[in-house]
């Protein structure tokens, strides 16, 4: 397929206002002083968007083991579906974890070993003294 010289010539001045729009509206975005999105999300979204941030939340590190999920839980290296569930089921029964030591005395299939490795990676928050 060949162009004309104009056609050429009409075809690159169109790529380049183009470009030239695209990098207006991100420099639009990048010096907006509101956080966040650049639009108002409807309600549907805002679910999604809730699901997402609860999915980003639960991969921080360190993981709040008195409130972290199942699913957060078996990220953590060493720790599988069965064991995470067993957490998860502790924490329910027995209210939540003071310390890693606490941890381990309360749940079985966490030994002193697993703790020494996953200690930097957790924290033990109070949440029923966060809630009051």
């Amino acid at each position: 397929m060949h162009f004309t010289k104009n056609e050429a010539r009409t075809a690159v001045l169109l790529c380049l206002f183009a470009l030239l729009a695209v990098t207006l509206r991100l420099f639009q975005y990048r010096t907006a002083d509101r956080p966040g999105l650049p639009f108002e999300p409807a309600p549907a979204d805002s679910a999604v968007l809730n699901r997402v941030t609860e999915e980003l939340d639960s991969r921080k590190l360190p993981l709040d083991v008195n409130s972290a999920s199942s699913r957060a839980l078996e990220r953590l290296e060493g720790i599988g579906p069965e064991l995470a569930s067993r957490v998860v089921e502790e924490r329910r029964k027995g209210g939540p974890f003071a310390d890693a030591e606490d941890l381990a005395a309360r749940v079985r299939g966490i030994g002193v070993l697993t703790i020494e490795r996953l200690a930097p990676k957790l924290t033990f928050r109070d949440t029923a003294r966060q809630e009051q």
